[in-house]
């Protein structure tokens, strides 16, 4: 148990079916909040290994790279996955994998339209503001130095 004031330490033994809570971390209180330690190769959940720089995602890639896979296993026609048909073939089944590929595929192209839009609406939000009126606005009103003057018929 920590001594310092305020924290309370206690050793956590979570099952190991519960992600990013394993054995050996370690949670104190201080200040009423709840603080988890990790051991040494331990890292919090939200951490992942290799994130990537970018989340830009481009679907005609995704899309060559489906497409050749699956030309390349020549295994015929694909059950869309989830359907009754998909999960009638075994688990060994390599068109299994490759229609949960076909239906990622689907998932990237949403992604990427889905970026297309924000960046889109965020260029139209830009248009519409007078960003050097609204600097001198939110100026003036912090400072207290601007009264704006009624306007009068």
């Amino acid at each position: 148990m920590d001594r310092r004031a305020g924290a309370h330490t206690r050793r956590v033994a979570v099952p190991a079916g519960r992600p990013g809570r394993r054995l050996g971390h370690v949670e104190r209180r201080q200040g009423g909040h709840r603080v988890t330690d990790h051991t040494a190769g331990d890292r919090p959940a939200n951490v992942r290994a290799g994130s990537p720089a970018s989340r830009e995602v481009s679907w005609w890639a995704t899309h060559q790279f489906i497409e050749a896979a699956v030309a390349q296993a020549n295994c015929g026609p694909l059950p869309a996955a989830g359907t009754p048909a998909w999960c009638a073939l075994s688990d060994g089944d390599p068109r299994k994998l490759l229609a949960l590929a076909v239906a990622g595929e689907h998932h990237v192209l949403r992604m990427e339209i889905g970026q297309e839009l924000l960046i889109d609406a965020g260029k139209n939000v830009a248009a519409a503001i007078d960003c050097t009126a609204l600097a001198q606005r939110i100026r003036n009103r912090d400072t207290a130095a601007y009264i704006p003057r009624k306007k009068t018929a």
